[in-house]
């Protein structure tokens, strides 16, 4: 097979496929001369069309149109009887959108005006050449098939307009609104054709989302957020305004502000509660803990030992009172930013071996190894000396708490790329995975048993997280159960003080404390 006869070959085969494709257009014949009607049919169908019905009057072809729906009719304008072709063809297009091609064996102007005013599809001059007939069927199958996407995709538009949460508003460029979707209809409390005609009343420039004040009718006035586009309507210029309605989320807004308000007052006076009762109750209990001591130490007259022992536990009580109004005291000072750090430049070694010398008695009363690693240089520091003491008081004192006899607790001290780190390590009871991210909440304790013993009030690692921030440090903790627990200080290596007498402003501790939080 030569080159001539592949390609004719494959001609064959695309005009075949192509009269497969042709077959699947139904197409009526209207056509009131019977020998002309055969003609035109048969034409057709050697196009490749299928031609299922040929009729002779308007009334019919409107019933066979709506039997059996083609995909278009060739109507002859004039036929026989009341209805000319004009008329049933406006009746088929529009009762059920198939198109037109109007045949025609004159063309006085008259009568094409009134075909083109009734159907857009066009028309073809009898008699006609086949690739003629042919070009304007397929025209008119284009149009039809191009109206059809645009009439779904604007019902689909129309449909998801209407059915949008958000006011939609068209509006001229004099202010007056064209068109109002329904859920701008809720939002103004009116229908769209009461609104449509009417001046929308607010600015409408395209930029920045702004707040609204509505008047709804029938209703409570609103507030609405407004985002206004250009846009085109109806071939002229216009703006597109998207009103959402954020009445309940501003009365929210409003709600949530007044209790912020009332919760910072009830804070305030919380604060002010804990502090006036910290001061008033250590008058008294200075009093009560020197009038024990006075006891004790036999002042007032000779006392028997079951006395002493009373006394003595009486004594301890009192310290422990001392010491819960102490925390109250300090954490109510930070939160309200009324603790000023006294900072001086110290050796932090000699610092952590004075404090942890002062447990060693404890220790070894519980059957706990204490162990002390620190550098042999000094490590000379800018802090609070007695508040930093405070800081490893709580932590030393924790951990032989909660590490049984035969146990160990170390405290380590290293210096790295200008910082200090110093690790409180225990092979105590731990802490549970979910229990760490609540550790430094106030009043929380975990691990807490029955029975006698001092419970402590849940402030003390609040208190030393917020001390260590205040140093500008931070503090990270790592445990598990029935392994021990390591709690690790980072304080910045500076030996930096401030001119002004060493104190840390209160303004600069609030803010410090907080960003950190």
């Amino acid at each position: 097979m030569n080159w001539i006869e592949v390609q004719g070959r494959n001609s064959r085969l695309s005009l075949n496929r192509m009269a497969k494709l042709r077959k699947k257009t139904r197409i009526f014949v209207v056509e009131d001369e019977s020998i002309v009607a055969m003609d035109i049919r048969k034409t057709l169908q050697n196009l490749g069309y299928d031609v299922p019905y040929v009729v002779s009057t308007a009334k019919a072809a409107i019933q066979k149109a709506k039997e059996d729906k083609p995909d278009l009719v060739l109507m002859d304008i004039v036929l026989k009887g009341k209805m000319d072709g004009i008329k049933a063809a406006d009746q088929i297009y529009t009762k059920f959108n198939i198109p037109v091609v109007y045949l025609t064996a004159y063309a006085d102007e008259k009568t094409l005006k009134r075909a083109k005013a009734t159907g857009p599809f066009g028309y073809i001059v009898k008699p006609f050449e086949n690739k003629d007939l042919r070009m304007v069927i397929e025209m008119a199958l284009y149009k039809a098939k191009v109206e059809n996407e645009l009439r779904a995709s604007k019902a689909s538009f129309h449909n998801i307009v209407e059915k949008s949460a958000d006011g939609i508003v068209v509006v001229d460029r004099d202010g007056v609104m064209q068109f109002v979707n329904h859920a701008a209809e809720v939002l103004f409390g009116r229908k769209a054709k009461e609104l449509v005609g009417e001046l929308f009343g607010f600015p409408v420039m395209g930029g920045e989302v702004i707040e609204l004040d509505v008047i709804r009718h029938g209703k409570e006035p609103g507030i609405s957020e407004m985002r206004v586009v250009e846009t085109e309507w109806n071939g002229q210029n216009a703006y597109l305004a998207l009103l959402r309605d954020i009445t309940e989320r501003k009365l929210a807004e409003e709600s949530l502000r007044k209790a912020n308000e009332k919760l910072i007052e009830y804070n305030q006076l919380k604060d002010e509660f804990v502090s006036t009762a910290s001061h008033e109750l250590r008058t008294p209990l200075s009093i009560i803990m020197g009038a024990i001591r006075l006891v004790l130490d036999e002042i007032p007259g000779q006392i028997v030992e079951e006395q002493r022992d009373v006394l003595a536990t009486a004594m301890e009580s009192v310290k422990r009172l001392s010491r819960i109004v102490d925390s109250l005291l300090t954490i109510s000072k930070i939160e309200s930013g009324r603790l000023d750090l006294q900072k001086t430049v110290v050796n932090i070694c000699e610092l952590i071996k004075d404090t942890v010398s002062n447990y060693e008695p404890l220790a070894q009363k519980k059957g706990i190894c204490l162990d002390c690693k620190v550098p042999e240089q000094s490590v000379d520091i800018c802090l609070d000396p007695d508040k930093t003491k405070e800081v490893l008081i709580n932590l030393i004192s924790n951990s032989i708490k909660f590490t049984p006899e035969g146990g160990w607790v170390k405290i380590i001290c290293t210096e790295q790329d200008k910082e200090v780190f110093v690790s409180v390590q225990d092979s105590g009871v731990g802490i549970a995975k979910e229990d760490i991210p609540k550790l430094f909440d106030k009043f929380t304790q975990f691990g807490r048993k029955d029975g006698p013993g001092e419970k402590g009030t849940g402030l003390g690692l609040a208190i030393v997280k917020k001390l260590v921030e205040m140093h500008g440090g931070k503090i990270e903790v790592e445990s598990k159960v029935n392994k021990g627990t390591t709690f690790t200080i980072f304080l910045p290596l500076t030996t930096e003080t401030k001119a002004e007498g060493l104190a840390v402003e209160t303004d600069e501790l609030v803010e410090s404390t907080l960003a950190n939080n």
